[in-house]
């Protein structure tokens, strides 16, 4: 196996999936078998663009390559799960643009209620009744 893979690619765990993609019979399993847990800054979950990007270029030129090594490959069965999968991104997509722009109105309104109370304070605290008092206050407890 180990004269198969390149250790240097981008994930060396997606060339032996691809690998046993071709190898066995492609089936489903609706439940998922592990976990599988990245944390921030490892090869899977890099913690800028520039390293999301060299990753996702390296998946790319992997997946490439055995486009190109597995021709006799079931492009049209591939199609359409890609297709399907693109679609069900899509969606979650527009669902996650629809929270982002909820968020955002919701700050802005928050905003807007910050800056009001903050005028109110101000107007509390510059007012003429509350110096008298603060006068007063400092000296009762002289």
């Amino acid at each position: 196996a180990n004269k198969v893979l390149d250790t240097s690619e981008a994930d060396d765990t997606f060339s032996i999936q691809l690998e046993l993609f071709h190898r066995t019979r492609l089936s489903r399993i609706e439940e998922s078998m592990c976990v599988f847990r990245t944390n921030a800054g490892s090869d899977s979950k890099p913690m800028t663009h520039e390293g999301a990007e060299r990753r996702f270029r390296g998946l790319e030129r992997q997946q490439l390559l055995f486009v190109d090594k597995y021709a006799d490959a079931d492009f049209r069965q591939m199609s359409r799960e890609l297709i399907m999968r693109d679609t069900d991104n899509d969606i979650r997509i527009f669902g996650l643009d629809q929270t982002i722009d909820g968020l955002r109105a919701e700050n802005a309104r928050l905003q807007e209620e910050l800056a009001e109370e903050r005028r109110r304070y101000e107007s509390i605290v510059t007012s003429k009744r509350w110096r008298a008092m603060e006068k007063l206050a400092k000296l009762l407890h002289r």
